[in-house]
Formats: C-alpha cells, structure tokens, sequence
C-alpha cells in the first residue's frame, strides 16, 4: 500500500465529512456532526488534514506535520488529523509516536474503518501481524465501509508474510467477491500459487491480468517467470516483449535480463 493510496482514501474520507460524495468513505456514523454539519472549527481542521494528506503523498512530512498542528489547534478532537499523524510518523520510522496517534483517533472515533486499516498496515509492516489481521477484520465489518477489498487485501499480505498461504488466499478470496475486478487481489493470488510451487494455478490466474487493458509490470514479469519454469518459450517471449514494450525503464525488466525469477 503506497502514500498516495492512503493519501486518496484519508482524502475522500474527509470530503464525505464534508458532505461531498468520494469513492472511499468512513462510517456515517462515525461522527457526531453529520456532513454538512461541520463547526466552523472544524471545517478549518479538516481543511488542514487534507492538505497534509497532500503533503503526506509527496513524502514532504515536515509540511505535513505542521498542517495537522494547524489542524489540531483548530480542533484538538478532530479524529483524522491524529489518524494522519500516525501514518506521517509511521513513514518517519518514530514508532512510539506512530501508536499513540493511531490509538488517540481509535479512541476518538473507534467506527472509522480508514484507521483501523492503516493501523493494521502499520502493525503488519512492524511484524505484529495478529494484532494487523484483527484490525483489517475490524475495518471490514464496518457496514459503511465502501472499499473493504482494501482492508481484505492487506489482511492478505500480511497472512502471506507469516507463511498462512491458507488465510492469505482466503482473504484474497473475499476481496474479490467484494471488488472482482480488483487486479491487486488477482496478482496475489497468483504470486501465492507461483511461489508455492503450483504453477498451472499461477498460469491460469495470470493470463487474465496479462490479457487485460494494461498489465502492469509486476504481473508481466511474474507471467514470465511462471512461463519460464513451466518451459513455456513462446509464451515467455511473448510476456516478455509485452514488458518490453510497454515499460521498457522499468526495473522489472532489468530484472529479467539478470534472470530474475525466483
């Protein structure tokens, strides 16, 4: 999950606080003031978070940290300037800071399923994945909760980081039958079977991604890796001039010529 991912759902989460439909929201009943309702407070304080939410994107952290000052100054209870404050520390490698933010926008509205998920990253990435998956579980039961597939797709990535092949795919799974077009699950799932030895499986999930509109570079290179073990030539030459020509300055590419298939 990138800064700009979680930057574009803290964003749209605040416009839906602002009455403004987005694609990713937060519970409409998380808050106690109803969109369009906003004190003036706290319009400014949300005002702050978005920009830096922007901030955050641009890996500018500094800014970002004194907008949601700025904000908190506005509105020292406004929940999502302390769930900024946790990724924005988090990206700042100051953990203690990080968990107290995370925790302090918990407390301040324990329904917003945008938290409960970058929280859950956040443990994840620091090797606490029991305590991630019960976040991410948290988060997608959250009725409201319009993207669950996100919150189901990094349950997966983190199941897979501690070897449950089982709970990852699972959860892959339920992604998909919330967001079946999400090609993200569709490549884990098929990074899952390819690094588990099952190659027909990785082969017939890969060809729909690489038969797609634009197959990004992760998926060529892993459908010429599966192609490459399974002896697959023309196949493999074929995936392998699509990478080519579609990014041919992208690392994948250097990759391959240095035989990088695991």
């Amino acid at each position: 999950m990138n800064r700009s991912a979680i930057a574009a759902g803290t964003l749209a989460a605040l416009a839906v606080l602002a009455g403004c439909a987005m694609p990713v929201v937060t519970s409409e009943q998380a808050y106690t003031r109803q969109p369009g309702q906003d004190s003036q407070a706290q319009a400014r304080a949300r005002i702050h978070t978005e920009l830096s939410a922007g901030y955050y994107a641009r890996a500018q952290y500094d800014v970002a940290l004194e907008e949601l000052n700025n904000a908190l100054r506005e509105d020292p209870s406004y929940a999502p300037a302390f769930g900024m404050l946790g990724l924005v520390y988090s990206e700042l490698r100051d953990d203690a800071q990080a968990e107290r933010h995370f925790q302090r926008a918990i407390d301040l509205n324990q329904q917003d399923p945008e938290v409960r998920n970058n929280y859950g990253w956040f443990l994840c990435q620091r090797g606490r994945e029991p305590q991630a998956l019960g976040q991410f579980e948290l988060a997608v039961r959250n009725p409201f909760y319009r993207t669950p597939d996100m919150a189901l797709i990094n349950a997966g990535r983190c199941a897979a980081k501690i070897g449950d092949r089982k709970g990852a795919e699972a959860y892959l799974q339920q992604a998909l039958t919330v967001a079946p077009a999400s090609v993200t699950a569709q490549y884990l799932l098929t990074e899952l079977a390819y690094k588990a030895g099952d190659l027909q499986l990785a082969r017939t999930r890969v060809r729909p991604i690489a038969a797609g509109s634009a197959p990004g570079p992760e998926a060529l290179l892993l459908a010429i890796c599966i192609e490459r073990k399974l002896g697959n030539m023309p196949d493999e030459a074929s995936y392998l001039f699509q990478l080519r020509q579609r990014y041919p300055n992208a690392k994948e590419v250097k990759l391959i010529a240095s035989g990088g298939c695991q």
